[in-house]
């Protein structure tokens, strides 16, 4: 009986495996056409940011485009209903051009957008738009690297990163060319900087040799959290300090010289506190760590925090000889759950 069993289960093996064969063998090749038109449906999608009321989103990605007569690969902004990606529209102040546009942030009322767009020489540029992408126009006048604009909490101006003069933005993952020969030394760098919503005269805040990395705005738009260094922004982004930059005077103040690297400075909602990410990192932008709370300047104990606290370790660098808090504030925290 169970030789008879095994031999029916034998034989519906044979009859599938070989009913499937001519089915198989029979498959048509897939055109090469419709092979390329599959891979170009998938889309990489470079940023996202939607709008305060979130009804919609703009999403960056990269097009095909012709620049100079020769086919080429550009950043595009494109504005889209955030329920089903429907009314598709290009956010750009370039139409008809290949520029590369991207780093696009909503103002805080949701009625206007900023973003970067390059210009016919490929510097970078601000522009700026209303929130259907319409009317947008250029308000900068740059020469140099420029980037990561962001609007004040009040709607009225926008901070960004801007190397004035500089063949490339400061960094330790693209520095300049060392040079040879008789040696000059120039050393530039990025400086956090301000202008108007509508346009204007950019001012950069800070002492004139601080490279700024990241910064966020305070919720009451007087001051900056900065990652920042003094010196070429080539070499010091491992030794970056946590700074608050007034907006107002750019006068400065060290909240905290960590002895781990640090990044990703964000304001809490009240303004009392500081988070940032801070541990071992081989270079900017490949972030990873622990999350870390400081006071703010002049900050009081928040009381919005839930009852069961995640536990907290101190900040490395923060009980150790060298490290430098404000004066009468408690160290930075580590909070792990």
């Amino acid at each position: 009986m169970l030789n008879n069993m095994k031999n029916r289960s034998l034989c519906c093996l044979l009859v599938l495996s070989c009913g499937s064969v001519p089915l198989h063998a029979a498959a048509e090749p897939v055109p090469i056409s419709q092979a390329l038109e599959a891979l170009d449906s998938v889309h990489a999608l470079d940023e996202v940011a939607m709008s305060p009321n979130g009804k919609e989103l703009v999403y960056g990605t990269e097009v095909a485009a012709l620049r100079n007569g020769e086919r080429a690969v550009v950043s595009a902004l494109f504005l889209v209903s955030a329920r089903d990606g429907s009314q598709v529209r290009r956010l750009t102040a370039c139409p008809g051009a290949a520029c590369d546009e991207y780093s696009v942030a909503w103002s805080p009322d949701g009625t206007h957008l900023t973003f970067v767009s390059t210009d016919a020489s490929g510097q970078p540029q601000l522009a700026v738009a209303a929130a259907d992408g319409s009317a947008a126009q250029v308000i900068t006048h740059a020469q140099g690297p420029l980037d990561t604009p962001r609007w004040s909490p009040d709607g009225k101006r926008i901070a960004f990163l801007y190397s004035a003069g500089a063949p490339k933005r400061p960094g330790p993952l693209n520095p300049l060319t060392r040079d040879a020969g008789v040696l000059a030394s120039t050393i530039y760098e990025q400086r956090l900087t301000l202008i108007g919503a509508s346009g204007g005269e950019p001012v950069m805040l800070g002492p004139p040799d601080l490279n700024v990395y990241e910064y966020d705005w305070s919720p009451d738009g007087g001051r900056f959290a900065i990652t920042a260094a003094h010196g070429s922004g080539d070499d010091n982004w491992w030794i970056a300090e946590l700074d608050l930059l007034d907006a107002q005077s750019g006068a400065l103040t060290t909240l905290l010289r960590p002895q781990l690297q640090i990044a990703s400075p964000r304001w809490s909602g009240d303004g009392h506190r500081i988070a940032y990410i801070g541990g071992i990192m081989s270079d900017q932008g490949l972030t990873g760590g622990d999350v870390y709370t400081v006071p703010g300047a002049a900050a009081r104990p928040s009381t919005s925090l839930p009852a069961s606290r995640p536990r907290c370790k101190p900040s490395p660098g923060t009980d150790r000889p060298g490290a430098s808090p404000l004066p009468n504030l408690p160290p930075a925290k580590s909070c792990l759950r």
